[in-house]
């Protein structure tokens, strides 16, 4: 009777197995549990925050080729975790976002509907395209497509929340944010004249750069009010503003207003800088820095005017006259190729930067009693230190620079984002020159006044970029033209400049949580154990083979010296026995070190294969084993309490 009872029992027990597995994935197929290092699979409060932020409904339809993954588990691995994400931004949006997903068949009418939605295909086999690309509509018929969602490549997976979250926001809003740009540098171009023989210049290609997501507006240098419809104030080497336009951008930056400013502490883009034909000395006393005045003191930042960053490690080289007048090439530390650690790893806008170049630059610090967060974002490597600015005008020395340059091992900070509560620079109200129609010292207390109250703090703290740097813009260290005839064609990036500037416009254009989001760690798990022992052989490996190459230029200097000993006839290729002697010798040693080589390849391969083993035993066996000791250990107490409970009925 027992016995059917237990079996009764394991039946009872495997049908509410199964049912509550029926039951849970129709009911509780959308609670998900993320227990992943850094979450990876779960948005982050921004990324919710800005799921909520479309007031009409937003469909992203994702044209994902899942019949050609198949028997892809690396492409269908990464198509899950973006799946999984977008998923994520559908859930939080309360409606407000409608995933589809459309598998493009080859010859499908949805591969021809992806192809004209702007998806781009990857062939990954000679006769299979692989479609992976995210197109976004609203109800205004608003557009936006990411052609490839790059899951695979690590440096785009860890912002691919970045990127879905710009796209959601860019098609909630009904209009373009708009850039106000004030600045001094000849960004326009300038008009051909007859009467020089010049053709003239075209526009900075920075400016379309903006305008392809932005709409961009001038603004005078002489402004005294901010106009109230500027998303993002951009300030480029703008000179000698007056104490109105300096309180207006004050102003601005108080009320919650984003700032992009390109100071610089020598902008060789400047005209003043130019050298004069009639006077080719003047242009070396001209003054070619720009500040924001007392701005900076108030925001929480300094940039010495006559210093500017010089590094080592990302100089660029230039021609310079050598020795017996031969051309040379010199590391001018001046002129800036920055690369890898010299960007925010973190940052949506850096982290995906390869080159930007820079050139005359200046360095940031925190003021000493600043309230505002200081946050690098661009920054020299440890082979830098401060060069005087007057070195690098008119006629600078690179080789003499360079001979009198010692790096301090810190790097200087290029470009720093500013964050926090601050003061007004004008704290005692509005300078003269200041509209009094536009501005008032007293607050409006009657209905529908529209005068302006002074501000003498931020309200929410400000949201400023500073980079020091103006350069940066310009056409000559991002851009080449490719001219034919006389007709420019096009244009060639060599530098991510274009990409800098943008990127950073962009983010301060979004709403706050776009600006607050950072990368996500990495979903790849390497097996950081196994991978040192790779490079630790790999080391040894390196070693081992320079040995034996140094060994062979000894023995070769050995026979050379032994051939010019012999006093006979140099062009004879007849060896001596001492000569044959040595030659024999380093055949034994080549081959007792191809030998060492082997060997330590041959270790490597077994101590990897070993780990590797242990590694799938203990992935394989240690559930398994978990939960055999735990129903042993369950059925010992039972045991144990069935015992207890005879006793204590047989002594009643």
């Amino acid at each position: 009777m027992t016995r059917i009872a237990s079996y009764i029992t394991l039946v009872l027990l495997v049908a509410l197995f199964v049912g509550f597995n029926i039951v849970s994935s129709r009911t509780l197929g959308f609670a998900k549990i993320d227990l992943t290092e850094n979450s990876l699979y779960t948005l982050s409060p921004a990324g919710r925050s800005i799921a909520r932020t479309p007031d009409e409904p937003i469909t992203l339809t994702l044209y994902y080729s899942e019949s050609v993954a198949q028997g892809q588990p690396q492409i269908q691995s990464a198509a899950d975790r973006v799946i999984q994400l977008l998923e994520a931004f559908e859930d939080a949006s309360n409606g407000k976002i409608v995933l589809r997903r459309i598998d493009p068949e080859p010859f499908s009418e949805a591969e021809d509907d992806a192809v004209t939605a702007g998806i781009q295909g990857v062939r990954i086999t000679q006769t299979d395209t692989f479609y992976f690309g995210l197109v976004g509509t609203n109800a205004l018929d608003g557009r936006e497509v990411i052609p490839y969602v790059n899951a695979l490549d690590p440096s785009n997976e860890r912002f691919l929340e970045y990127e879905f979250a710009k796209l959601i926001l860019t098609l909630a809003e009904e209009d373009k944010p708009v850039v106000g740009l004030i600045t001094s540098l000849p960004v326009d171009g300038t008009p051909p004249n007859p009467m020089a023989r010049t053709r003239g210049t075209p526009e900075w290609q920075i400016l379309p750069e903006i305008r392809t997501t932005l709409d961009l507006r001038r603004l005078e240098t002489t402004v005294t009010e901010i106009p109230e419809d500027i998303d993002v104030l951009m300030l480029a080497h703008a000179k000698g503003l007056t104490d109105a336009t300096l309180y207006a951008i004050d102003q601005f930056a108080l009320k919650g207003g984003r700032v992009l400013a390109f100071i610089d502490p020598h902008a060789e883009s400047d005209p003043a800088g130019r050298p004069d034909p009639q006077n080719p000395f003047a242009a070396g006393n001209a003054d070619t820095s720009s500040t924001l005045g007392p701005l900076m003191g108030a925001w929480g930042v300094e940039m010495p005017t006559d210093q500017i960053a010089g590094d080592l490690k990302f100089a660029l080289e230039v021609g310079v006259q050598g020795p017996g007048g031969r051309p040379e090439a010199v590391p001018y530390v001046a002129y800036l190729s920055l690369r890898d650690e010299a960007f925010d790893a973190n940052s949506p806008i850096t982290g995906r930067l390869g080159t930007v170049n820079l050139a005359s630059a200046g360095f940031l610090t925190p003021a000493e009693n600043a309230t505002t967060v200081f946050e690098p974002i661009v920054t020299t490597s440890i082979e830098a230190a401060p060069v005087t600015s007057q070195r690098v005008k008119l006629f600078p020395d690179p080789r003499g620079i360079l001979n009198d340059f010692f790096p301090q091992d810190e790097p200087l900070t290029i470009a720093a984002r500013l964050t926090g509560p601050v003061q007004s620079a004008f704290p005692d109200g509005p300078p003269a020159g200041v509209d009094d129609a536009a501005q008032s010292g007293e607050e409006g207390t009657g209905e529908g006044e529209t005068e302006q109250t002074h501000l003498t703090e931020s309200t929410g703290g400000i949201n400023v970029v500073i980079v020091a740097d103006a350069d940066v813009l310009a056409d000559t260290f991002w851009i080449q033209a490719m001219n034919l005839g006389g007709i420019t064609l096009g244009y060639q990036r060599v530098a991510d400049n274009g990409a800098l500037v943008a990127g950073l416009l962009d983010q301060l254009a979004g709403s706050t949580d776009l600006v607050s989001l950072r990368a996500r760690g990495e979903y790849r798990r390497p097996f950081t154990l196994i991978e040192e022992m790779q490079r630790r052989a790999d080391a040894e490996f390196r070693a081992e083979e320079q040995r034996l190459e140094q060994q062979i230029e000894q023995t070769q200097e050995r026979i050379n010296s032994l051939q010019l000993a012999r006093g006979d006839d140099p062009s004879s290729l007849v060896l001596s026995p001492e000569q044959q002697a040595e030659v024999d010798r380093l055949q034994d040693e080549l081959i007792a070190s191809r030998k060492q080589l082997r060997q330590v390849q041959l270790n490597l391969r077994e101590d990897i294969e070993r780990l590797e083993t242990r590694l799938q035993l203990i992935n394989t066996a240690a559930v398994p084993v978990l939960l055999s000791l735990f129903a042993f250990s369950l059925a010992v107490a039972r045991g144990i309490r069935r015992r207890v409970d005879r006793r204590k009925g047989a002594d009643r």
